[in-house]
Protein backbone atom coordinates (compact mmCIF):
# COMPACT_ATOMS: atom_id res chain seq x y z
CA UNK A 1 0.00 0.00 0.00
CA UNK A 2 2.96 2.23 0.90
CA UNK A 3 4.11 1.75 -2.84
CA UNK A 4 1.13 2.71 -4.32
CA UNK A 5 0.55 5.72 -2.59
CA UNK A 6 4.29 6.67 -3.50
CA UNK A 7 3.68 6.14 -6.77
CA UNK A 8 0.33 8.38 -6.47
CA UNK A 9 2.26 11.16 -5.03
CA UNK A 10 4.51 11.00 -7.85
CA UNK A 11 2.43 11.24 -10.30
CA UNK A 12 0.41 13.91 -8.91
CA UNK A 13 3.44 16.13 -8.32
CA UNK A 14 4.26 15.56 -11.71
CA UNK A 15 0.64 16.95 -12.45
CA UNK A 16 0.76 19.42 -10.46
CA UNK A 17 3.73 21.40 -11.58
CA UNK A 18 2.79 20.89 -15.18
CA UNK A 19 -0.64 22.46 -14.59
CA UNK A 20 -2.59 24.46 -12.42
CA UNK A 21 -3.98 23.01 -9.26
CA UNK A 22 -7.82 22.98 -10.95
CA UNK A 23 -6.76 21.63 -14.36
CA UNK A 24 -5.77 18.58 -11.98
CA UNK A 25 -8.58 15.82 -11.32
CA UNK A 26 -8.82 13.01 -9.37
CA UNK A 27 -9.73 11.50 -12.62
CA UNK A 28 -6.70 12.42 -14.70
CA UNK A 29 -3.84 11.34 -11.53
CA UNK A 30 -6.15 8.31 -12.07
CA UNK A 31 -5.75 7.53 -15.73
CA UNK A 32 -1.94 8.64 -15.36
CA UNK A 33 -1.62 5.59 -13.19
CA UNK A 34 -4.16 3.39 -14.68
CA UNK A 35 -5.99 2.62 -12.09
CA UNK A 36 -10.17 3.57 -10.87
CA UNK A 37 -10.97 6.54 -9.05
CA UNK A 38 -12.55 4.24 -6.54
CA UNK A 39 -8.95 3.03 -5.83
CA UNK A 40 -7.40 6.37 -5.59
CA UNK A 41 -10.38 7.11 -3.49
CA UNK A 42 -9.26 3.97 -1.35
CA UNK A 43 -5.84 5.96 -1.08
CA UNK A 44 -6.94 9.73 -0.95
CA UNK A 45 -9.84 11.29 0.19
CA UNK A 46 -9.55 14.21 -2.22
CA UNK A 47 -7.25 15.76 -4.54
CA UNK A 48 -6.65 18.50 -1.87
CA UNK A 49 -5.43 15.62 0.56
CA UNK A 50 -3.11 14.44 -1.72
CA UNK A 51 -1.96 18.35 -3.13
CA UNK A 52 -0.30 19.04 0.69
CA UNK A 53 0.64 15.38 0.73
CA UNK A 54 3.04 16.18 -1.95
CA UNK A 55 3.93 19.65 -1.01
CA UNK A 56 4.97 18.17 2.65
CA UNK A 57 6.78 15.69 1.34
CA UNK A 58 8.96 18.37 -1.05
CA UNK A 59 9.28 20.11 2.07
CA UNK A 60 10.79 17.24 4.12
CA UNK A 61 13.30 16.46 1.37
CA UNK A 62 14.49 20.25 1.20
CA UNK A 63 14.87 19.88 4.58
CA UNK A 64 17.01 16.52 4.39
CA UNK A 65 18.87 18.18 1.74
CA UNK A 66 19.81 21.38 3.64
CA UNK A 67 20.38 20.09 6.94
CA UNK A 68 22.92 17.02 5.24
CA UNK A 69 24.88 20.12 3.23
CA UNK A 70 25.24 21.98 6.53
CA UNK A 71 25.70 19.20 8.95
CA UNK A 72 30.22 19.96 8.79
CA UNK A 73 30.11 23.20 8.28
CA UNK A 74 31.74 25.74 11.11
CA UNK A 75 31.69 29.17 9.64
CA UNK A 76 29.09 31.72 8.99
CA UNK A 77 30.40 32.34 5.36
CA UNK A 78 29.96 28.94 4.39
CA UNK A 79 26.43 27.90 6.72
CA UNK A 80 25.24 30.69 4.32
CA UNK A 81 26.47 29.88 1.47
CA UNK A 82 25.80 25.88 1.81
CA UNK A 83 22.30 26.45 2.18
CA UNK A 84 21.69 28.76 -0.52
CA UNK A 85 23.81 26.50 -2.64
CA UNK A 86 21.68 23.91 -1.71
CA UNK A 87 18.18 25.59 -1.99
CA UNK A 88 18.75 26.19 -5.20
CA UNK A 89 20.14 22.98 -6.76
CA UNK A 90 16.76 21.46 -4.76
CA UNK A 91 14.43 24.26 -6.01
CA UNK A 92 16.10 23.25 -9.38
CA UNK A 93 15.39 19.60 -9.29
CA UNK A 94 12.51 19.40 -6.72
CA UNK A 95 10.59 22.49 -9.01
CA UNK A 96 7.36 21.53 -7.54
CA UNK A 97 8.06 22.57 -4.18
CA UNK A 98 8.37 26.32 -5.57
CA UNK A 99 5.68 26.12 -8.10
CA UNK A 100 2.77 24.45 -5.85
CA UNK A 101 3.82 27.03 -3.17
CA UNK A 102 2.67 29.97 -5.84
CA UNK A 103 -0.01 28.33 -7.25
CA UNK A 104 -3.22 30.68 -6.66
CA UNK A 105 -5.71 28.70 -5.37
CA UNK A 106 -9.72 28.57 -5.88
CA UNK A 107 -11.27 32.05 -4.42
CA UNK A 108 -13.80 30.26 -2.60
CA UNK A 109 -10.74 27.88 -0.89
CA UNK A 110 -9.67 29.69 2.11
CA UNK A 111 -9.13 26.63 4.16
CA UNK A 112 -6.23 25.34 1.07
CA UNK A 113 -5.29 29.05 1.40
CA UNK A 114 -4.30 28.78 4.89
CA UNK A 115 -2.93 25.98 4.54
CA UNK A 116 -0.14 26.63 1.61
CA UNK A 117 0.18 29.90 4.01
CA UNK A 118 1.37 27.66 7.45
CA UNK A 119 3.56 25.55 4.57
CA UNK A 120 5.81 29.07 3.62
CA UNK A 121 5.72 29.46 7.39
CA UNK A 122 7.56 26.11 8.13
CA UNK A 123 10.28 26.95 4.87
CA UNK A 124 10.55 30.13 6.46
CA UNK A 125 11.14 29.18 10.20
CA UNK A 126 13.11 26.31 9.18
CA UNK A 127 15.48 28.88 7.20
CA UNK A 128 15.18 31.13 10.46
CA UNK A 129 16.56 28.44 12.58
CA UNK A 130 19.59 27.12 9.77
CA UNK A 131 20.66 30.67 9.02
CA UNK A 132 20.35 31.92 12.98
CA UNK A 133 24.46 31.76 13.63
CA UNK A 134 24.79 33.75 10.05
CA UNK A 135 21.93 36.53 11.01
CA UNK A 136 19.69 37.27 13.46
CA UNK A 137 17.39 39.63 11.48
CA UNK A 138 14.25 37.71 10.02
CA UNK A 139 13.54 39.77 7.62
CA UNK A 140 17.29 39.16 5.83
CA UNK A 141 16.14 35.41 5.67
CA UNK A 142 12.41 36.26 4.14
CA UNK A 143 14.22 38.45 1.22
CA UNK A 144 17.45 35.80 0.65
CA UNK A 145 14.21 33.04 0.21
CA UNK A 146 12.28 35.32 -2.08
CA UNK A 147 15.54 35.99 -4.30
CA UNK A 148 16.42 32.72 -4.06
CA UNK A 149 13.16 31.41 -5.20
CA UNK A 150 13.33 34.17 -7.60
CA UNK A 151 16.34 33.19 -9.41
CA UNK A 152 15.51 28.94 -9.37
CA UNK A 153 12.42 29.95 -11.26
CA UNK A 154 13.80 32.19 -13.89
CA UNK A 155 16.49 29.94 -14.40
CA UNK A 156 14.16 26.61 -14.53
CA UNK A 157 11.71 28.61 -17.10
CA UNK A 158 14.33 29.47 -19.50
CA UNK A 159 16.10 26.57 -21.43
CA UNK A 160 19.13 28.24 -22.48
CA UNK A 161 20.38 29.00 -19.12
CA UNK A 162 22.17 26.32 -16.58
CA UNK A 163 22.64 27.60 -13.10
CA UNK A 164 25.56 27.30 -11.44
CA UNK A 165 24.26 27.60 -7.80
CA UNK A 166 27.87 26.88 -6.06
CA UNK A 167 29.03 30.09 -8.29
CA UNK A 168 25.57 32.16 -6.92
CA UNK A 169 26.09 30.98 -3.40
CA UNK A 170 29.35 32.47 -3.19
CA UNK A 171 28.53 35.65 -4.49
CA UNK A 172 25.50 36.12 -2.68
CA UNK A 173 27.11 35.15 0.48
CA UNK A 174 30.17 37.43 -0.25
CA UNK A 175 28.07 40.66 -1.12
CA UNK A 176 26.06 39.89 2.22
CA UNK A 177 29.28 40.29 3.95
CA UNK A 178 30.58 42.95 2.85
CA UNK A 179 27.36 45.09 3.41
CA UNK A 180 27.50 43.62 7.08
CA UNK A 181 30.99 44.70 7.62
CA UNK A 182 30.09 48.23 6.75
Amino acid sequence: MKKTKQKILKIASKLFSESSFSDVSMQKIAQKLGITKPALYHHFKSKKEIYFEVLNESFERLKKEIEKRISLVMSKEEILSKTIEGYLEFCLKEKNLIRLLHLKPPRKEAKMKGNLEKIKRQINCFFQEKLKRVSKNPEFIHYLLAALEGIAMKVKNSSKKKLNAKKIASQITKAYFVIQSE
